[in-house]
């Protein structure tokens, strides 16, 4: 939960001092967000996601090399992003600032 919690405050710091996070950042902080709240709300042992984790990564990474996966991919951080900078947005700051991915 600590790793998330890191990765959406790194997002979210880049964003305030618009450095601009690629789509694979996002990508991979929202599929550790989803395993982490499947993991809390569920009764699973918790020692799976020592595998779990890993492999959630690695299929966001597979993912994003395959073109039709790739946009619901991207469209899916995008709205993670949003979320991550909505406080950046009221302000009038595009999102992602300075992002030259995809």
């Amino acid at each position: 939960m600590f790793i998330v919690l890191g990765w959406t405050y790194g997002c979210r710091t880049y964003s305030r001092t618009g450095i601009g996070v690629s789509y694979a950042t996002l990508a991979q902080t929202l599929s550790l967000w989803i395993v982490a709240v499947a993991f809390l709300a569920s009764d699973w042992s918790k020692l799976h996601i020592l595998w779990v984790g890993p492999v959630a990564l690695l299929s966001v990474s597979l993912a994003m090399q395959v073109p039709v996966i790739r946009w619901f991919v991207i469209a899916a951080a995008t709205l993670f992003g949003w979320v991550v900078a909505a406080p950046r947005l009221r302000g009038g700051v595009e999102w992602p600032p300075g992002n030259t991915d995809g």
